[in-house]
């Protein structure tokens, strides 16, 4: 689960500027990448209607039904909340009835164009077969934790990345398998020169999700291409055991190269 900084900034006013709670919230499907900068579900795509979906998804009310469990953690220094299962069944056909399948799970408010809240990666496109379900179980969200509580485990992959001149070359597998929950994640970087960018993704090849798109070399600075930079960003996540991660590079001119992504994931 991340929280989109426009569900933040609701929270907040819901608590303290005593703003109208929407009457219900709502849980949907969307076939591309959310980001933290996500505002509204017209910035995605929403999967298409029919055979067990229905455009506007699924109702989630606001009492300890569908918001389950409530959690108070005084060891890591966080709240949560977590919602309830929730269920899609393809009847009649598969779901999506048309276009892509789902990439994301989002919490959205139930405005028109519902305000996006939160949401979570599927592991990759998931189509829902005629007569199978897709089941979203402990869908969370969690405010708060503090820096200095540490993972207790970690794992890490490198790979170097072929930087295809004008496109996105293909995947290179950094963890085949994570061995746990990871709850933090950490980027390295070499690159040549600042017309390189990055994708890391999740999934299964040829299935992959993308998780955080075009990190990029310039972002930390300009350099030329006599010269290597090296980055790293850290980042909380939340990727599940079992789960692939791959990285997939682009040049924006000049003729294809190579450079090398690390990643360290740390998990409770």
């Amino acid at each position: 689960m991340a929280i989109t900084n426009r569900g933040k900034k609701l929270i907040f006013d819901y608590a303290f500027r005593k703003a109208t709670l929407p009457g219900n919230y709502k849980f949907l499907l969307v076939s591309d990448t959310p980001t933290q900068t996500t505002n509204v579900l017209s910035d995605l795509t929403e999967v298409a209607n029919g055979n067990g979906y229905t455009s506007g998804g699924q109702s989630v009310s606001l009492n300890s039904t569908d918001f389950d469990t409530l959690t108070e953690n005084d060891t890591d220094h966080y709240g949560e909340v977590q919602l309830k299962n929730f269920v899609w069944t393809a009847s009649g056909g598969s779901i999506p009835a048309s276009g892509n399948p789902p990439l994301f799970v989002c919490l959205g408010t139930n405005d028109g164009d519902p305000q996006i809240i939160a949401y979570e990666s599927l592991g990759g496109a998931k189509t829902i077969l005629n007569g199978t379900a897709l089941t979203i179980a402990d869908f969370f969200m969690r405010m708060g934790g503090e820096l200095s509580e540490l993972p207790t485990q970690y794992e890490q992959g490198m790979v170097n990345v072929s930087f295809e001149p004008g496109s996105k070359g293909d995947y290179a597998q950094l963890i085949a398998s994570t061995g746990f929950k990871a709850t933090s994640l950490t980027i390295i970087f070499r690159l040549g020169n600042n017309g390189q960018h990055f994708d890391l993704a999740t999934g299964a090849a040829a299935s992959e999700a993308i998780l955080i798109p075009d990190i990029e070399a310039s972002a930390l600075g300009t350099i030329s291409d006599t010269h290597t930079l090296w980055g790293s960003i850290q980042v909380p996540c939340n990727i599940a055991a079992s789960t692939r991660i791959a990285a997939r590079g682009q040049k924006d001119s000049g003729g294809a190269v190579n450079g090398m992504v690390q990643v360290i994931i740390g998990g409770p």
